[in-house]
């Protein structure tokens, strides 16, 4: 998908990147010396400067700013991707963002789920403010679907939700923030509906073609985010995004809450939230922030867990300041502002005697792969003696809920491997356990996502592990047409 150069975005990316780069020798040995021989893939922190050395970014933009919040999973265990996506709205609301610029989607059935012991109620750090309290949603429940998400990016009239969509120019910064399950290729939404690499690029490039906007920036929380730009993303669309993981990582939670007995938020996103907290709203802006200063913090803060990585036009992001895409253009942080004192003041209250650096490290201690937030959940329930019966009730049998996860993702991974095994007989072997370092036919592995899961079985929170087996096949040579006549003919497909 394409993105018109006129709109500004922000996209947060996870996988190998377009026109990404890396330190050299000395920063190669330190990564060696951190993470081992681990198959880690463009790890960097990249530093851009003007010829004067300083940002050169600003706020003398000709058009104005909009933004578009995605949380695209459901479920209470998928609790804090509806907590992140409210707290980017909050903190959009307080920087000027007027309500009918920002697009919210999410599924909705969090803060008022049976399993909250809190109705009403998200947070997104320990002792955090109620991120849910006045946290519009334009589109919620069954309207949250790529089909839905296609048309509010490509400002198509909408005939569900609030109507809300993109109408953005040639001269409009655009940010765009995705939070969700993702896997080889492709991102998750709600009931196992999916968009993959390719229609994701396919969407940008009508944007782009469309004059819808300026610039674009584009933060991704999910795993293998990576690779939904990795040797995909052009330098010259005037796009810059930055995701969660490389592509072939997992995006990790954090923030265990026993009393709410899930994870409030995840750890690329809140890095950059409390990141962008902090500047705005406790030091009020003093200094300038450019979108590379605050990727290269976040980096800093995440890159033990998962290495945040960077695409498109990866320079821009030197020169240009957060404020660009999180303050509403209007919005001039030197006069009185209303909205930013309020945030300051329910992030004083709300932080619960912690600094952010205590936040900082309680989030890095309880990191843990997205991949196993609902086994660790359960296993925590399992050995938890003060959970009340009204509260424990709510989560039914949690053994049986437990051995239900393992069985499941044993039977996507047999199923994904009986389909290489049908392509590529012996040489399949391990290939769901080996890392993709680069996805080298995008074509080919979205054609495949798309057929195993309408042929063989949706692409769920189990399967979407494994689609790195189709990656492989599509790399090695293998191609789309292959891979659909050998999923017609896998048994384990049929059941």
């Amino acid at each position: 998908m394409k993105f018109a150069s006129t709109v500004l975005g922000v996209v947060v990316v996870s996988a190998g990147a377009v026109d990404a780069w890396s330190f050299s020798g000395v920063w190669d040995s330190f990564q060696h010396w951190m993470f081992g021989d681990t198959p880690v893939h463009h790890r960097q922190i990249h530093h851009h400067q003007s010829e004067s050395g300083k940002a050169t970014g600003s706020l003398d933009f000709t058009g104005t700013n909009w933004a578009v919040i995605v949380a695209g999973s459901d479920g209470y265990f998928n609790y804090r991707h509806q907590a992140d996506a409210c707290h980017a709205y909050q903190i959009l609301r307080a920087n000027g963002y007027p309500e009918d610029h920002i697009i919210l989607m999410m599924k909705d059935d969090v803060a008022n789920n049976i399993r909250n012991p809190f109705p009403g109620n998200l947070i997104n750090q320990p002792g955090g403010e109620n991120v849910y309290e006045g946290c519009k949603v334009d589109y919620r429940g069954s309207d949250v679907t790529p089909e839905n998400f296609e048309k509010v990016l490509t400002g198509q009239k909408m005939h569900v939700g609030n109507g809300k969509t993109l109408k953005s120019g040639p001269d409009d910064h655009v940010f765009v923030n995705f939070i969700d399950h993702g896997g080889v290729g492709l991102i998750a939404f709600p009931e196992g509906k999916i968009v993959t690499s390719r229609q994701l690029h396919s969407t940008l490039e009508k944007m782009k073609d469309n004059d819808m906007y300026g610039k674009l920036v584009f933060y991704m929380e999910a795993c293998e985010s990576g690779s939904m730009f990795d040797n995909l993303l052009p330098n010259d669309w005037n796009i810059f995004a930055t995701t969660a993981s490389t592509g072939n990582q997992s995006s990790y939670a954090t923030y265990w809450d026993m009393s709410r007995r899930t994870f409030l938020g995840d750890l690329y996103s809140v890095s950059w939230m409390e990141d962008s907290d902090k500047h705005f709203f406790i030091d009020h802006a003093k200094d300038i922030e450019t979108l590379e200063k605050q990727y290269t913090q976040v980096y800093a803060r995440t890159s033990k867990s998962s290495q945040p990585q960077q695409y498109g036009d990866i320079p821009y992001a030197n020169k240009a300041t957060i404020e660009e895409f999180q303050q509403y253009q209007d919005n001039n942080l030197n006069k009185p502002n209303f909205g930013r004192k309020r945030r300051a003041d329910q992030l004083k209250s709300g932080m619960n005697g912690k600094t952010y650096a205590e936040n900082r490290v309680q989030a890095e201690l309880d990191a843990v792969s997205s991949r196993d937030v609902t086994a660790q959940t359960l296993q925590r329930l399992m050995g938890a003696n003060d959970v009340d019966d009204e509260h424990q009730a709510a989560f039914g049998d949690i053994e049986a809920e437990l051995q239900k996860e393992y069985r499941n993702i044993q039977r996507a991974e047999d199923r994904f491997m009986s389909v290489a095994w049908n392509v590529a007989g012996s040489k399949s072997n391990g290939l769901h356990e080996k890392y993709v370092s680069s996805i080298k036919d995008h074509d080919c592995l979205s054609d495949s996502i798309v057929a195993f899961h309408e042929e063989c079985h949706p692409i769920d929170e189990y399967h979407i592990r494994f689609t790195r087996v189709l990656a492989h096949l599509c790399d090695s040579g293998h191609t789309a047409t292959e891979v659909k006549s050998a999923i017609v003919n896998t048994p384990s497909c049929q059941w």
